[in-house]
């Protein structure tokens, strides 16, 4: 059952709600999940002959992310991990969902697991150069994995390491508590932030987001692992 777990956590997905709970051992898809957003992964792509993807399907429907400049296309590759494919980004690439998937009045959480090619990179932002309100990343710029908020304050939660391998990480967004949290591998990183707004804040972004890139232009090396079927990978 272990597998069958480890197996789930292989995909990025995003989840409006303000209630989260994963049961180690329970065997679920993300599309099991309620109020599912976004549900990406490795087999779901439009790419060409040479393995460039210029986009990456939404499963459950909505918003795709798409790249039409073919030198920051990410590539497809197959059999990197228990066998299964990996979207490679080089730190010139990155694929654009547009201006979709804002928080609005819900909460969120965010899963993904990602192995880094080296020590600076954006996972994923909803993000724009300079200061701004209403924005949110999943990055590391050198001193660790970290997750961004900003309602019209900053909350920043940081790993304060640099972690090798792949992990599994997830970030929810508790409208509700009025809280962030940072997990990785099931284990809080820190304690959570409180202050954020409430549920009556209407955090909608207005920026495009991004995988593989941050605020909307500068991206690094980062390589996402959505996996359709891991077959128990070891985090």
């Amino acid at each position: 059952m272990a597998k069958k777990f480890y197996s789930l956590l292989l995909y990025l997905f995003v989840q409006y709600c303000f209630l989260v709970s994963v049961v180690r051992g329970q065997a679920l898809l993300p599309n099991q999940l309620p109020n599912l957003v976004l549900w990406l992964r490795a087999d779901s792509v439009i790419k060409d002959g040479n393995n460039r993807v210029s986009s990456w399907v939404n499963t459950i429907g909505g918003a795709d992310f798409d790249q039409s400049v073919i030198n920051q296309q990410p590539l497809w590759v197959d059999n990197q991990w228990n066998g299964q494919p990996v979207i490679r980004f080089n730190g010139s690439n990155y694929l654009d969902g547009g201006d979709n998937y804002d928080v609005g009045y819900n909460s969120r959480t965010v899963f993904v697991v990602f192995q880094a090619n080296n020590s600076q990179y954006s996972v994923l932002a909803k993000s724009l150069y300079g200061a701004a309100d209403n924005r949110y990343a999943i990055n590391n710029g050198g001193s660790g994995v970290q997750v961004y908020y900003r309602d019209n304050s900053d909350y920043l939660l940081s790993s304060m390491a640099s972690p090798v391998g792949r992990n599994l990480w997830s970030n929810l967004i508790n409208r509700n508590s009025q809280q962030i949290s940072l997990y990785r591998n099931s284990i809080s990183v820190g304690a959570p932030l409180s202050g954020l707004q409430g549920g009556g804040y209407n955090f909608n972004s207005g920026f495009r987001f991004i995988v593989g890139g941050f605020n909307n232009s500068d991206d690094s090396g980062v390589e996402p692992s959505l996996n359709l079927d891991g077959s128990g990978a070891t985090l």
